[in-house]
């Protein structure tokens, strides 16, 4: 009787199981990863990013000083109808108000995190507060660098209202929102650092968190100093900066040890924990 066809059924799959298998391994290696429960300072990475960051800033804001608020005839030659057509309605915005209401709603998104640490783990503070500091420069240089390459006219100088605000140098920094991405680069922080030290109910943490930056970031275009293209791309600068700055920090339990095991037809994974 010829077993050939049936052997070679057999060996298609043993090797889709393998291959399975070694899919599957990845995906958990991936997320066993994104799940380790300790921040780890690191000589060689923490310096590394405050070296970048004051370079980036230190640079930008040298390249700033250079620009200049705009003259009475520029603003007189404002055409609304130039803006972006989904940002054209925040330049009939204008609310000093709100402006200061926007001042402290960041405070407060500034002043979480570090609550936070200090509430549910004080013995960790120092290291948090390292990389939290880190977060903070990173995402402010950014958002200079940003400012200075694209000035863009604040809505405020197309209203009547405030373009006695126009010839100051900050009129020409509109894009993208410094407090929307202070805003958003604290809230994803806080709320990774409560999720990873086991804080209760992180999912209510999390939205209330992006809710007051969010409040931030509408404030900010009710106030006619931000354009929504601002807001949402200040928004994406913080957020991707306030979760990748504590990730690169992240350690895996140096007790736990993965091995894979393959012996003819068996197939299988040894987990150990000293």
């Amino acid at each position: 009787m010829d077993n050939s066809g049936s052997n070679g059924r057999n060996f298609i799959k043993l090797k889709l199981k393998r291959k399975i298998f070694f899919y599957l391994t990845i995906i958990f290696l991936f997320f066993n990863f994104l799940q380790a429960n300790e921040w780890k300072l690191s000589y060689k990475l923490d310096i590394s990013i405050i070296i970048t960051s004051l370079g980036l800033d230190l640079s930008a804001n040298l390249f700033k000083r250079d620009i200049n608020g705009l003259s009475q005839d520029k603003v007189g030659n404002l055409d609304k109808n130039d803006i972006f057509i989904l940002d054209r309605f925040a330049a009939d915005l204008y609310d000093l108000n709100l402006k200061d209401a926007s001042d402290y709603t960041v405070y407060a998104n500034f002043l979480i995190p570090i609550g936070t640490s200090l509430f549910i783990d004080k013995e960790n503070f120092f290291s948090d507060m390292i990389i939290y500091g880190e977060v903070m420069y990173l995402q402010s240089a950014l958002v200079k660098w940003g400012k200075y390459l694209t000035k863009r006219n604040r809505p405020y100088t197309y209203n009547e209202e405030g373009k006695s605000r126009s010839q100051s140098r900050e009129a020409r920094f509109s894009f993208p929102s410094m407090h929307a991405s202070t805003a958003f680069s604290a809230a994803v922080f806080a709320s990774i650092l409560y999720q990873q030290k086991g804080g209760k109910n992180p999912t209510m943490f999390w939205i209330a968190n992006l809710s007051l930056a969010t409040a931030t970031g509408a404030l900010r275009v009710a106030s006619g100093n931000h354009f929504p293209t601002d807001v949402i791309c200040g928004a994406i600068v913080g957020s991707a900066i306030g979760y990748l700055i504590p990730h690169l920090h992240k350690v895996q339990n140096e007790n736990q040890r993965i091995s894979l095991l393959f012996a003819g037809n068996y197939i299988g994974v040894n987990i150990k924990f000293d």
